[in-house]
């Protein structure tokens, strides 16, 4: 929008549609807008301030526990958005290591997900130790997968980086994060892999499929599942994306 004094706003229509205007507040709010900020309206403000100004310049007031539910709605949102990207990677329909990368942000969405409706069980799965170890020599010796990969992810930070600009600049920041999360996942995989399924015998279920069909018709539930659910999520995290605890 340009006006009398230049530049205006930027407005992104790809997801626009008639609906609640309290989804677009809560879509504002959704912290993956928020990139690293405590401020939670896209990282810039507070809550307050910007439902005092939108009941004010719209003369519509805000009812602050509907904008929660659409938070609570855009962030699982976000997280389908990043399978659907990954899935056009996997299935070919668009082969991208950008679109393969967001599929690991997914345990983002369930971090911000159990932030918002189970705060303490997520606190207590976060307190727990991160595994320690693995990436011990084996058959192929050393290097081992993670030294690997952690010698390329310097060289993609290093040498890459230092004369790469625009695309392929950016692409080599995603390359080096990927490097990242496959590095700890080489060294703390093996440990989150045998947790998770120790979680899962406790639970009575075989594997994710069946955890997740017991959840949605509620054979499944109460403090252990949540127990459960929080503490898989924060492994994942410690993988993806430490950062995201911040």
């Amino acid at each position: 929008m340009v006006g009398p004094d230049g530049l205006e706003a930027v407005i992104d229509w790809e997801l626009a549609h008639i609906g609640d205007p309290m989804e677009d507040l809560g879509w504002l709010c959704t912290r993956a807008w928020r990139f690293g900020s405590d401020a939670p309206v896209a990282g810039v403000g507070p809550y307050d301030q910007l439902f005092d100004a939108y009941a004010e310049a719209s003369g519509r007031p805000v009812d602050r526990d509907v904008v929660l539910w659409w938070e609570v709605l855009g962030t699982l949102k976000w997280g389908i958005m990043c399978i659907m990207q990954a899935r056009a990677h996997l299935e070919g329909l668009s082969r991208s290591m950008e679109l393969a990368a967001i599929g690991r942000r997914v345990c983002e969405n369930e971090h911000d997900l159990l932030l918002l409706l189970e705060p303490d069980a997520l606190a207590a799965a976060i307190a727990r130790p991160a595994p320690t170890g693995g990436g011990a020599p084996g058959l192929h010796g050393r290097p081992t997968a993670a030294e690997l990969l952690e010698a390329v992810r310097e060289w993609v930070a290093g040498d890459v980086r230092e004369q790469a600009s625009g695309r392929v600049g950016f692409h080599s920041r995603v390359a080096e994060n990927v490097l990242a999360t496959l590095e700890r996942e080489a060294t703390m995989g093996p440990a989150m892999e045998a947790d998770h399924a120790a979680r899962l015998q406790s639970l009575g279920v075989a594997d994710d499929l069946a955890f997740a069909a017991g959840v949605r018709d509620g054979s499944l539930n109460g403090d252990e599942v949540v127990r459960a659910m929080a503490e898989s999520v924060v492994d994942k995290l410690r993988v993806a994306n430490p950062r995201w605890f911040a």
